[in-house]
């Protein structure tokens, strides 16, 4: 039997992320912003009469994949920092996949985790922001 290396379990890491990420992308293309016709629905509340600061951010998810920029933007002024942080995290799953595969080191992890973590930040930070407000 095979027992799990550190190895493997980055590289696996990798995989769900970036399926995950592929897989919320896919949802969001699959149904329209403008007939609220997804699934799932939105279980925002409003606080004190007032949206919250993801409020249509399904709506702009499903815009963005269409290349419907000033659309996504109109249904929440956030939603291209953070859809840009699950693209660019996309991509930084598959090309530290490579990267790991070719040389492995825990110098190249906390490089990862340190980006991952700086992108995040950036990209949420009005959205973290809004709930000190």
């Amino acid at each position: 039997m095979h027992k799990a290396t550190l190895r493997d379990s980055y590289q696996i890491l990798h995989i769900i992320f970036a399926g995950v990420i592929l897989m919320v992308f896919i949802y969001s293309g699959l149904f329209s912003p403008s007939n609220g016709g997804h699934p799932i629905p939105s279980q925002y509340k409003l606080m004190e009469g007032k949206a919250t600061a993801s409020t249509g951010m399904s709506r702009a998810f499903s815009s963005i994949v269409r290349l419907d920029f000033s659309q996504a933007e109109d249904y929440n002024a956030h939603s291209l920092e953070v859809s840009g942080f699950f693209f660019v995290q996309f991509w930084l799953r598959v090309l530290f996949f490579i990267l790991y595969a070719r040389h492995s080191s825990k110098r190249l992890i906390a490089a990862d985790v340190s980006i991952s973590i700086l992108l995040f930040l950036w990209c949420f930070r009005e959205l973290i922001a809004s709930m000190y407000v």
